[in-house]
């Protein structure tokens, strides 16, 4: 089994996040994006959109989105695992749900600030990105009001790593959880578990590259 990897990516770093917890062997390919490697025809066969994470079997089977490839591999290697819980309907229904949460509005709340920032050196941040990116954090935590983990209190899911993978995003360029109790509590929760130091150390690239750009962390935010 191979995984396409990049430090920077928060989508790849919970694919590995998953493969730590549920301790599987994995050959990592790291994809350097500054020299290209990401637009080579090899690359470009194995996923069109030339983006990481891609997880590619032995055999030749193929995936190429975090939250599919997240719920693969607990379906196939560990199927009676607490991270997926596909036995369950509706706690599998929950954890789906925040899935694709994740997907669609916390990623999109720091990556619509963050790209203008990395891409073009834009410093200023409109007060609609910031209400956007504050409306999901207190989202969040009021996900977890009365709850140690995103879909309740037994152990953690894909969903918790999918999530932790962006939060971490957000921390380390500058924006504080403090202020949202049950966020912070849970954040602590969370660096119990397998994989968070190297989650965390990838998203300190996010700090580096924009001190190297000289623009100001988001504590405002």
């Amino acid at each position: 089994m191979k995984l396409y990897y990049a430090h920077f990516s928060p989508q790849a770093r919970a694919v590995l996040m998953t493969i730590r917890n549920l301790n599987l062997e994995v050959e990592i390919i790291n994809v350097n994006f500054q020299k290209g490697e990401n637009k080579t025809e090899e690359f470009t066969k194995l996923n069109p959109l030339q983006q990481v994470p891609i997880l590619v079997e032995d055999d030749g089977f193929t995936l190429t989105e975090s939250e599919a490839i997240m719920a693969y591999l607990v379906t196939s290697r560990n199927p009676n695992s607490s991270l997926y819980p596909i036995n369950d309907a509706m706690k599998k229904a929950l954890v789906d749900e925040r899935l694709f949460y994740n997907a669609t509005s916390v990623f999109f709340s720091h990556i619509q600030i963050l790209h203008p920032m990395l891409a073009s050196g834009e410093a200023s941040v409109s007060n609609a990105k910031i209400e956007i990116l504050r409306n999901v954090l207190l989202s969040l935590n009021n996900f977890l009001e009365g709850k140690k983990w995103f879909t309740g209190d037994d152990e953690a899911t894909i969903a918790d790593l999918s999530i932790l993978s962006n939060l971490i995003v957000m921390m380390c360029a500058g924006i504080r959880i403090d202020k949202y109790r049950n966020l912070s509590e849970w954040f602590e929760r969370c660096k119990k578990l397998e994989g968070f130091e190297e989650n965390y150390e990838g998203g300190k690239i996010v700090s580096g590259l924009l001190k190297m750009k000289n623009l100001p962390p988001l504590s405002q935010i």
